[in-house]
């Protein structure tokens, strides 16, 4: 099995586990965002606007880090490859969820 296929599999494992733990937290009803408060329209479909954003960035982070994790598998850059396998499950993450996910504090702002 070559080192792209090898690298193809993990990314997908650790891409299911990671959906399977957002389901779980769905399901349990410990995420799902935010609660329609009367007089909240407004804030509502700004938050659904932050949510769609979210996901299309997402989408894209997720397509070019298993992009870039397979150019740094062929080359055998082992640590990119790593960053880069990071970088799509935090965009995968991004996608599921709809929500950003920054480094450095928790709640920035659009």
């Amino acid at each position: 099995m070559s080192s792209y296929e090898n690298t193809a599999q993990g990314t997908h494992a650790s891409l299911k586990r990671d959906e399977d733990l957002l389901v779980n937290k769905n399901a349990a009803g410990t995420t799902g965002g935010t609660t329609h408060q009367p007089g909240s329209t407004g804030a509502s479909i700004g938050e659904k606007a932050k949510g769609l954003f979210a996901k299309g960035h997402g989408i894209g982070e997720s397509l070019r880090g298993n992009a870039t994790a397979a150019v740094d598998s062929f080359a055998g850059d082992n640590e990119a490859q790593r960053r880069d396998e990071e970088l799509a499950a935090k965009g995968t993450r991004e996608t599921l969820t709809g929500q950003f996910e920054k480094k450095g504090t928790a709640n920035k702002t659009l």
